[in-house]
């Protein structure tokens, strides 16, 4: 099982752990029908703009195909803050904005495949913000 400990802060100004050798991943929940532009991303956006790009481009390859991104699609992309990644994780439906009774529904077995595909990409401590919590940071060794 993880250990997760929690820490404080900001998801838009991490403090790397320069003691252990890591870099940061900041990871991002995302939708799959490639729309950006509230809650969290507006942070995200401040901080840099390659993630929203990336994700942009992985939806319009999708939407050329008559798709919708597949729920677990995870990318890792690099800032231009030296040692900290987003990672877009693709595991929640987009909320119908006509039909009032409708959610977003997240895909948590998605979140937990993208978890672990960034996990399995990056060198890093895999850092997952949780809205108004702080910082989790999970060590699967």
């Amino acid at each position: 099982m993880a250990n997760i400990v929690t820490k404080v802060g900001s998801a838009t100004s991490p403090r790397p752990d320069h003691d252990a050798g890591r870099g940061i991943v900041v990871t991002h929940l995302a939708n799959n029908a490639g729309k950006w532009g509230a809650g969290f991303v507006l942070a995200v956006n401040d901080l840099c703009p390659a993630p929203k790009a990336a994700y942009q481009g992985l939806a319009a390859a999708f939407k050329a195909e008559g798709t919708l991104i597949p729920y677990g699609t995870s990318q890792l992309v690099e800032t231009h803050i030296g040692g900290m990644y987003v990672a877009n994780i693709i595991a929640q439906r987009m909320k119908n904005q006509n039909d009032p009774d409708d959610v977003c529904l997240v895909d948590y077995p998605s979140l937990q495949g993208g978890l672990t595909d960034v996990f399995l990409q990056a060198a890093y401590s895999v850092r997952y913000w949780r809205r108004s919590c702080g910082w989790s940071t999970v060590n699967y060794s």
